[in-house]
């Protein structure tokens, strides 16, 4: 439509232009006439004036000659431009065809892709009903697949509900086999002790009595000999003792009372002093040397367990000390609190793990640098301190856990500047809440036993050897070291 009406635009200025020159020519043309007529009469009034009609009729001839000259050229002009006119006006209707033949196939080309939108229209209205129809089966089978996986996830929460309560009833079976198992042990090795202490006793009495004959000794040494080659009843149990329950010493740094009444609702373990060992104490060295594990970190994963990891199933130990952490249990069967997760720590116990623990002694005890086993504990993180719970902490802690904060953790500048964090609230100390479940005696004992055979210096305070009084044949009396 835009390509005919500038044809007509085009046509229309043409015909101006035509109209334009045509107009011009016949100006001219009257132009011409009036200066012919402007001539004529000013050569008659020459003529008169002067009375020589020859001289002005050969005066006259050049000027009438020059405007016709003028006139002819003028029109010659005209003519040229009439006929490039019209040659362009050619060009232009040649043009105009051209146009209007491709205005008609682009008609039709528009008709065909109207046409064609009609259809991919009707299409789209189809692909939207069949859209809809797909998200309402989508969501139906969505439904469907959500009741299902409900329903298989109850029946595997049963399934698995029924496994652990399998597994667990298995596994405190198999506890309680271990459990004979290692008292059998113990009492064999105890009897293995006790069968060789008496063949050592036999044969230094025998060597006493060849240089020093004594009837009583002789006897004495019989009886000696005749019980070492004999095998040794088992001992008789005895009976039992009341429980005696762990007292509960006052921690290194007294416990708020909100921490004291969350520790007073967890159930108490009743701990029985079974166990002539239980003040041993070791070093970090040889607890890695039996069960495993690192000697440096607080918490020592048991990754290649020892015979007694394995035996007593230790795969992870925590050995916090008490100059640091004044609110760890400090006897068997206590509860109590250990400040763990700094830096690469504070992760951890995020759920509660249970654990074998041993305390460190403070560092001016008589057991400086010694850990205490303490047995088997539940660990898992609370709430960190509140400013007031920093507070009562002693100036005696504070000053070593900050400097523990600033080589765990990185970017909260010097231990001074932490030190002014902790103070202001700023910085919370990290806090762990330890439940004693347990108190493992095999683990105890053969620890102290293994401890005083390889180094007796390990154990501290070693219990003295019994002495009993002897007489001899002369009456003489002497004192002589008790069987073990």
């Amino acid at each position: 439509m835009s390509s005919r009406l500038d044809d007509a635009q085009f046509f229309a200025a043409l015909s101006r232009r035509y109209a334009d020159a045509a107009e011009e020519a016949a100006c001219l043309r009257t132009q011409i006439s009036a200066l012919e007529q402007e001539r004529d009469g000013y050569r008659d009034l020459c003529n008169e004036r002067a009375g020589q009609p020859s001289t002005s009729t050969t005066s006259q001839e050049p000027a009438g000659q020059d405007l016709q000259t003028l006139g002819a050229a003028a029109l010659e002009r005209a003519r040229e431009e009439y006929g490039r006119l019209k040659e362009e006006v050619k060009v232009a209707q040649d043009t105009v065809v051209s146009l209007q033949t491709e205005n008609d196939v682009l008609g039709k080309d528009l008709a065909a892709s109207r046409a064609e939108c009609r259809v991919l229209s009707v299409n789209l209205d189809e692909a939207r009903q069949a859209r809809v129809a797909l998200e309402e089966r989508c969501a139906a089978l969505e439904a469907e697949v959500k009741s299902v996986l409900e329903h298989a996830n109850k029946t595997a929460r049963d399934t698995r509900d029924a496994e652990i309560d399998a597994l667990q009833e298995a596994l405190a079976r198999e506890k309680a086999a271990n459990t004979e198992l290692r008292r059998k042990t113990l009492d064999k090795s105890m009897l293995s002790t006790v069968t060789s202490s008496l063949q050592a006793a036999s044969t230094s009495l025998h060597r006493r009595t060849e240089s020093q004959p004594n009837l009583g000794l002789r006897r004495l040494s019989s009886r000696l000999s005749d019980t070492s080659h004999k095998t040794l009843p088992p001992p008789a149990e005895q009976p039992a003792r009341p429980p005696a329950v762990a007292s509960s010493p006052s921690y290194v740094t007294p416990i708020p009372d909100e921490r004291l009444k969350e520790l007073d609702r967890l159930p108490r373990f009743e701990w029985k002093r079974s166990s002539s060992h239980i003040d041993a104490t070791f070093n970090r060295k040889f607890l890695a040397d039996q069960i495993g594990g690192n000697s440096q970190s607080l918490i020592a994963k048991v990754k290649n367990q020892k015979n007694l990891a394995f035996f007593a199933g230790i795969d992870k130990y925590l050995c916090p000390n008490l100059d640091q952490n004044p609110w760890c249990p400090a006897v068997p069967g206590q509860h109590g609190y250990m400040f763990v997760g700094l830096g690469a720590e504070c992760d951890t116990f995020l759920a509660p793990e249970r654990c074998t623990l041993f305390i460190g002694q403070k560092r001016d005890s008589r057991a400086a640098g010694r850990f205490q086993y303490l047995g088997e504990y539940i660990a898992q993180r609370v709430d960190a301190l509140t400013l007031d719970e920093w507070n009562t902490l002693s100036p005696e802690m504070k000053e070593p856990y900050c400097e523990t904060t600033f080589n765990k953790s990185k970017g909260l500048g010097s231990a001074k500047e932490i030190r002014a964090k902790y103070d202001s609230g700023q910085l919370r100390v990290p806090c762990v809440r330890l439940q004693c479940v347990g108190f493992e005696d095999y683990v105890q004992e053969t620890l102290a036993k293994t401890c005083r055979k390889s180094r007796p210096s390990i154990v501290s305070s070693p219990p003295k050897k019994r002495q009993r009084d002897v007489h001899d044949e002369g009456g003489r009396h002497r004192k002589m070291p008790s069987l073990p």
